[in-house]
């Protein structure tokens, strides 16, 4: 006899929802563009309740994991990475998640991507390269904090790895709120053009060496740096203010 979980039960908050873990890998193997089985079906093979299994669905129709058609059934849907950066900007704002938690997240991903990008076998450096050239050149600030946020975003990509760049699409538009907000918090320090140029070079010529250690120790000297010239300032006027 088929054993039904009751849509009124708790799950165990360590160990997740199993209903949304079953169901999660049976859209797995199912895969993009293809119909699930009847719910009727769903509910006997998962051992779950239609009532649990339709309360679930309807979680992943919404996260636009599924899309129900009438008359056809549920169908999986390809996942779009920039359709995610929308509901995950929401959801990052509905779970209170700061631009420094953010800031986190984004030295992770250029940590690895830097890595990737200098074993990858082809390595274009074209824009990274024009960016710094307006690091140099450039007069106004918002054309130098855009190609601050161009250089990051293209490193991203650079990896050759689909989980990276699915993810830095996913984040965009954070990623690009937290880099957005620490530059305004930069662009008013002394030298930093100089220094933009510098560090910069450094995580190119690091991918240029093939050099993934290197290129990974750049990209946390950048972040050390205008930590330093950011962060750190910042946080002393706040508590001088609090005094």
């Amino acid at each position: 006899m088929t054993r039904l979980v009751s849509v009124d039960r708790p799950p165990d908050a360590n160990q997740g929802d199993p209903i949304v873990q079953k169901l999660a890998q049976l859209i797995q193997g199912v895969g993009p563009d293809r119909r699930l089985p009847s719910e009727r079906d769903m509910s006997i093979s998962l051992g779950v309740s239609r009532v649990a299994l339709r309360d679930r669905l309807q979680g992943f129709e919404i996260l636009g994991i599924l899309e129900r058609r009438q008359g056809s059934g549920t169908f999986v849907r390809q996942l779009d990475s920039n359709g995610l950066a929308s509901l995950l900007d929401l959801m990052l704002a509905s779970a209170h998640v700061s631009h420094d938690d953010l800031h986190i997240v984004r030295i992770a991903l250029e940590r690895e991507s830097a890595k990737q990008a200098a074993i990858a076998p082809v390595a274009d450096l074209d824009e990274m390269y024009r960016c710094i050239y307006i690091f140099e050149h450039g007069t106004r600030v918002k054309e130098i904090a855009n190609a601050d946020i161009a250089f990051h975003n293209h490193l991203m990509r650079m990896s050759g790895s689909p989980g990276l760049s699915f993810f830095a699409d996913a984040l965009q538009i954070s990623l690009f709120k937290s880099l957005h907000y620490r530059n305004q918090r930069w662009e008013k320090s002394a030298g930093v053009k100089s220094i933009l140029v510098d560090l910069h070079l450094e995580i190119v010529r690091a991918i240029e060496m093939r050099d993934p250690d290197r290129a990974a120790a750049a990209v946390d000297r950048h972040f050390l740096t205008f930590d330093s010239m950011v962060v750190l300032p910042v946080k002393s006027k706040s508590k001088k203010a609090t005094r």
